[in-house]
């Protein structure tokens, strides 16, 4: 008698042990998911922002550098032939729109002073 009743609270025993550690196992995972779609929420708004500056950023050195500006203005010296100025006041109104939209994107205050500089 005294084996059938140990072994029945052994029974209960590693029933209870095998529903204690489903339950660690359930809260640990809603943690870890929870957790994770918390860090995909941050990557994806840090892409969204880094996305953008990247875009405006490369855009301006495209409207700006050599085959920008500095090459059409470059050309207009040389040249002195209109279409070279006018080509360099397009580029230079693409470099605007691209600081424009850089702008609007989570930036520090030493980026802002740079573009305030910029823009005199």
């Amino acid at each position: 008698m005294f084996k059938v009743a140990s072994l029945k609270i052994l029974g209960w025993i590693i029933i209870g042990g095998i529903l204690l550690m489903g339950g660690l196992i359930v809260s640990t995972t809603t943690s870890i998911l929870n957790s994770s779609n918390t860090v995909d929420n941050n990557w994806r708004t840090y892409q969204d922002i880094s996305s953008k500056q990247s875009t405006s950023l490369a855009l301006i050195v495209k409207e700006m550098g050599y085959g920008g500006m500095i090459h059409q203005f470059k050309n207009y010296v040389i040249r002195k032939d209109p279409q070279y100025y006018d080509r360099v006041k397009s580029a230079a109104g693409g470099t605007i729109a691209a600081l424009n939209n850089y702008q609007t994107s989570t930036i520090s205050q030493r980026e802002l002073d740079a573009i305030q500089i910029f823009r005199q």
